[in-house]
């Protein structure tokens, strides 16, 4: 990894750590599957929430806009935490496979179809629909007392890792 990667990425402070686990915390006997699923999808909007702040940090400004795609982005409970929990307006691509289309795009350019990738870029944002969804005040400070416990965790159960 380049030596300005790897600063970025050691920014422990802000909460990323590449030998972090995950847990699960709070479970009783009736927690259910749907609640634990949820923690999942919570547990990653928060770990995107870290990363959220990491480029804050390194560009010297809050990112107001996210621009999302790809498989899981198409589910609305999906699109809703992450929304929520970063506490940051979401732009959601209407297509599940943008990647593919990406590939498709760059071999265009390869194959002398587009004369540039700005070419290419441009015709992808003509074929792209966007939805935006703006974090719910309400919803975030629930999600944003969840998020003070899995950081708490984090410093309570480092030395584990």
């Amino acid at each position: 990894m380049p030596k300005k990667a790897r600063k970025f990425f050691q920014l422990r402070n802000l909460g990323y750590d590449p030998a972090a686990k995950g847990v699960f915390f709070g479970l009783t006997r009736e927690t259910g599957l749907a609640a634990m699923a949820r923690a999942v999808l919570e547990g990653i909007a928060f770990a995107h929430r870290q990363i959220l702040r990491m480029a804050d940090v390194r560009l010297g400004r809050p990112i107001d806009r996210v621009i999302a795609a790809g498989g899981c982005t198409i589910d609305p409970l999906w699109r809703r935490i992450r929304a929520d929990a970063a506490d940051r307006a979401y732009s959601y691509a209407d297509r599940a496979e943008t990647s593919a289309l990406g590939a498709a795009l760059l071999g265009g350019v390869a194959a002398g179809a587009f004369a540039s990738w700005r070419e290419a870029a441009a015709e992808a944002r003509r074929g792209l629909q966007f939805e935006e969804v703006r974090p719910d005040p309400d919803a975030w400070h629930t999600l944003n007392r969840n998020f003070e416990i899995y950081a708490s965790l984090y410093d309570a159960l480092r030395h584990c890792f």
